[in-house]
């Protein structure tokens, strides 16, 4: 017998909360962590590879601060988008757009954090 019932659509905007619709559900943090490593990571690999062929450095140089950049970015996504979430979720329902206001969120949390790494890590390289 084949079963003619819809797939369950979600109406709640990505990314997907738990019953306390202040938090972002763990697999949706996940999610976006991975997709901000990605897009990093792309990104410095980039530059890397651009440095490379200039002889600016070694490919094990490059391969460390692309893995580096890619953590980061994780890092910076995840928290990025749990603050964002949390803002958006208790902002006014009155406020029409949320959508930007969470985008404003995450790039300066994602910028505040990524610049605490880069300073962490500069300090304890000694640069």
């Amino acid at each position: 017998m084949t079963n003619y019932y819809p797939a369950p659509q979600n109406p709640t905007p990505y990314p997907h909360t738990t019953g306390d619709s202040h938090v972002c559900s763990a697999s949706a943090l996940a999610n976006m962590a991975m997709a901000g490593a990605v897009i990093g990571g792309s990104a410095a690999a980039a530059k890397n590879l651009r440095r490379m062929q200039k002889d600016e450095i070694q490919p094990r140089e490059a391969l460390l601060d692309t893995g580096k950049t890619a953590l980061s970015s994780a890092i910076a996504t995840a928290a990025a988008t749990a603050a964002a979430t949390s803002v958006a979720n208790a902002a006014s329902h009155a406020f029409a757009d949320r959508g930007l206001l969470r985008l404003a969120v995450m790039f300066g949390v994602g910028t505040a954090v990524l610049y605490g790494l880069n300073r962490w890590s500069d300090e304890k390289s000694g640069e």
